[in-house]
């Protein structure tokens, strides 16, 4: 009985990974509301800055462009957006990533170069990354981009 247990359990997991593994949800792609003037802000350095692109870019780094302290930072991104400043970043990298997919002005470019250019430091974060909040590997992506068009 135990084995049919595991058995099923690991049948789920390969067949419905998205609905196990895919733990964060995207972010609009628009700035949030002014009701928080931390996140606005942080969403507005972030889509006139980039700096989800800079590979070492740091809480602390973010907090002093903000003009706040990285403490008072990290609190307002765990409790209103609910991810960790690590994971904010990895978003919006995952996200330019799949921008650049759809762009056919970078179908010569290889999937570890688009990754680079996000901000992603090795092939293995990127691809982990990207299919952790996709559900599909970057390649897959591209491949079904490409068959919808």
């Amino acid at each position: 009985m135990n084995a049919i247990f595991i058995y099923w359990i690991g049948y789920l997991g390969f067949t419905q990974f998205k609905s196990f593994f895919n733990l964060f949800e995207l972010p609009k792609t628009t700035i949030p509301s002014k009701d928080n003037p931390i996140i606005h802000a942080l969403y507005t350095l972030v889509e006139e800055k980039e700096i989800y692109k800079d590979p070492k870019m740091t809480l602390a780094q973010t907090a002093m462009l903000l003009a706040i302290s990285p403490k008072k930072l990290s609190e307002h991104i765990n409790e209103h957006l609910k991810m960790n400043f690590s994971e904010f970043l990895n978003v919006h990298r995952v996200e330019k990533v799949k921008t650049l997919l759809t762009s056919p002005e970078t179908e010569k470019y290889t999937l570890l170069a688009l990754g680079e250019i996000a901000g992603f430091r090795t092939k293995s974060s990127f691809n982990t990354t990207f299919k952790r909040l996709t559900g599909i590997t970057p390649s897959e992506y591209r491949k079904q981009y490409k068959s919808v068009q």
